[in-house]
């Protein structure tokens, strides 16, 4: 009985390797032209779809690995009402909205590539990925968002690079770091994000409700924003 179940294991591991194929990379670019320059340098240049109905390819495949891109941010922060129903009415006397947790959702106008993405990243053949967005803080919050959203769990590197020439994109493939080692910058995104949106919703509600009392006429709904510091 244990030989026929250790034959039955292995037969199930024998096949499992074969329906899962070679191990790729999936690599998240920022946008498609940076995806393109990318599929250029380390030959993975075959443009595929997701699903035959999309007009446009989804990703490019190759020696290895996946390239498919974000089309900036895809993932954004809850609104108020999304955490309590009482926030959906402006009142002066429900503020200032703090929330322990901050929510996140797709972004409607870009859910059909995260849907690409996410359905990337869970391909059985991925094993690993590659934050492949720009350089800099807002680059790390994008790709992280929509890491994070989809719930994936699987090794990410980071490839961190200036420009886009085939011999830096080499270079800097050659040279990827544990995507970790970027913790501390992704933090920082997140913190700036979350003290805007906390000062973006109480202050354009604080200030259109005190000036709408002292003028009527005054808009409804005026966005105000504090610059925290670019990316």
């Amino acid at each position: 009985m244990k030989l026929q179940n250790f034959i039955c294991f292995a037969v199930s591991k024998v096949l499992s390797l074969f329906q899962k194929g070679n191990p790729m990379i999936l690599i998240i670019t920022e946008k498609n032209s940076v995806a393109t320059e990318i599929a250029k340098a380390i030959g993975a240049t075959t443009k595929q779809k997701c699903d035959k109905a999309h007009k446009q390819h989804d990703y490019f495949e190759g020696n290895g690995y996946l390239i498919s891109w974000c089309v900036g941010h895809l993932i954004r922060l809850c609104d108020p009402a999304e955490y309590d129903e009482k926030f959906a009415k402006w009142d002066i006397d429900a503020l200032p909205i703090m929330p322990q947790f901050y929510k996140t959702k797709v972004d409607p106008q870009t859910a059909a590539r995260y849907q690409v993405l996410k359905d990337l990243m869970n391909r059985p053949d991925v094993d690993e990925l590659v934050c492949a967005t720009d350089a800099a803080r807002e680059g790390e919050l994008i790709f992280r968002l929509v890491y994070n959203q989809a719930h994936c769990k699987k090794p990410f590197k980071r490839l961190w690079i200036s420009s886009m020439s085939a011999e830096a994109i080499q270079q800097g493939m050659a040279e990827l770091v544990d995507g970790h080692d970027y913790d501390d910058l992704y933090h920082a995104a997140e913190s700036r994000q979350q003290a805007d949106w906390l000062i973006g919703m109480n202050l354009t509600r604080l200030y259109t409700k005190s000036l709408r009392n002292q003028a009527p006429d005054w808009p409804s709904q005026t966005a105000y924003r504090c610059p925290l510091g670019s990316a």
